[in-house]
């Protein structure tokens, strides 16, 4: 769980933000230079960004009238968006006032307007800041969630009370649909957390009478209903899985994983408490030891595990074995390159 504590309500607040790279400086500061913690970027209780110094505070000129509350800053990576952008989201239910974000990257903003019109939030309370600004007054309120460090019951009842107006108005209903879905990631560019393998893990999952999405192919929208309304969960550990945020419980969810499970995972389901079990799966390591980012090669021993998880049970005989010297071949390929 996380401490939520009181709103700060901060008059002549300056926003550090716009576009930044690495370890920059952001946030939001008081007329005497200091940070409103709650407002901090942070990671496992760490702050991912730099501090404004006086100079730079002292230079803000644009100024913005009125009483704002503090949204968050827009993030243009799916996950981050999910579960920082929106760490307050139930703002938009407790409060009644106008709701105000920084942005890190105004050129990467789309999605998060995407994510407004499909939850249909008040565009008209939303201001989005993309550069140093003075705001007239400013109410901090603390996140309900913090990545890898704490979470809010508030953080999940703002989603599952979107989750369940979407669905009255798509005529859905929730975990109805119990055909098995696999989210997979084989059509993420090689580099992105690319499991080469994961096709014919696909495969065999089809075989076994299960769905597949790849979720970076649709829309927003699509990706909320598949959330809604599939029963039975499977996928690797990743940013396309936080998407079950907006559903209720009780799903069956089963992760693979070549690593332990996320922190943040953890997190809201220690609240969500759905069914999950977690997959091992086998990888062969590029040349040099393990990357963080890839490539990633599933071993054979590692598709059968990943596709064994609906109960079938299967070999290594069962893997196609010239589509597997392929996967090889294109690893060891990516590894030179």
């Amino acid at each position: 769980m996380t401490f939520i504590s009181d709103p700060q309500i901060v008059d002549h607040a300056r926003l550090v933000t716009g576009i930044a790279a690495g370890f920059a400086p952001h946030g939001v500061y008081r007329s005497d230079g200091s940070p409103v913690l709650d407002a901090n970027l942070t990671q496992g209780g760490k702050p991912v960004h730099g501090q404004a110094d006086r100079t730079t505070l002292a230079a803000i000129s644009d100024f913005k009238e009125g009483t704002f509350h503090y949204g968050g800053c827009v993030f243009g990576h799916f996950g981050h968006l999910l579960l920082e952008t929106f760490a307050r989201l139930s703002l938009f239910s407790d409060v009644s006032g106008d709701i105000l974000f920084t942005s890190l990257n105004h050129t990467h903003d789309e999605l998060f307007w995407r994510f407004v019109a499909e939850m249909d939030l008040p565009k008209e309370r939303i201001t989005v800041v993309d550069k140093p600004t003075i705001v007239e007054r400013l109410v901090v309120h603390p996140p309900a969630f913090r990545i890898r460090a704490g979470i809010d019951l508030r953080f999940i009842t703002a989603y599952e009370e979107i989750g369940d107006r979407i669905a009255r108005k798509a005529g859905l209903t929730q975990n109805e649909n119990k055909v098995p879905v696999f989210y997979s990631r084989a059509h993420l560019p090689p580099g992105r957390r690319y499991f080469f393998g994961e096709t014919l893990v696909e495969d065999l999952l089809r075989d076994q009478g299960c769905d597949v999405v790849h979720p970076e192919s649709q829309t927003v929208g699509q990706q909320i209903e598949t959330a809604l309304t599939r029963h039975r969960v499977l996928g690797f550990a990743g940013s396309a899985l936080h998407m079950l945020v907006f559903s209720r419980a009780s799903k069956r969810i089963s992760f693979l994983l070549s690593e332990p499970l996320h922190t943040n995972f953890r997190l809201i389901e220690s609240l969500k408490r759905n069914h999950l079990n977690e997959v091992e799966v086998e990888l062969v390591l590029a040349p040099g030891g393990p990357l963080r980012d890839g490539p990633f090669l599933l071993s054979k021993a590692g598709i059968v595990q990943a596709a064994s998880v609906l109960g079938t049970r299967l070999s290594e005989s069962d893997v196609d074995p010239a589509a597997y010297d392929r996967c090889v071949e294109d690893f060891e390929r990516a590894c030179t390159t």
